[in-house]
């Protein structure tokens, strides 16, 4: 079981899961782990999108990572 497990928060693959049965078209992750460097969160996202690809047929979903400064197009 994950250290943090159970402390409120939904973990990167169901976020996934939850954007793909509503059909959302760009997911933005924050709140990360603080310990995570940038090259960890690298892996966090790479890891959430090989999950992507093999739980959901393809789904065009766009995934980005949230950090200081992002702007995202509305």
């Amino acid at each position: 079981m994950d250290a943090k497990e159970n402390w409120g928060h939904s973990s990167n693959l169901s976020a996934v899961e939850l954007a793909v049965r509503a059909d959302v078209k760009h997911l933005c992750l924050f709140h990360s782990e603080h310990t995570y460097d940038d090259e960890r969160l690298e892996q966090f996202l790479a890891e959430t999108y090989d999950y992507l690809k093999i739980h959901t047929d393809g789904h065009p979903l766009k995934i980005d990572l949230a950090a200081d400064g992002l702007e995202i197009e509305i």
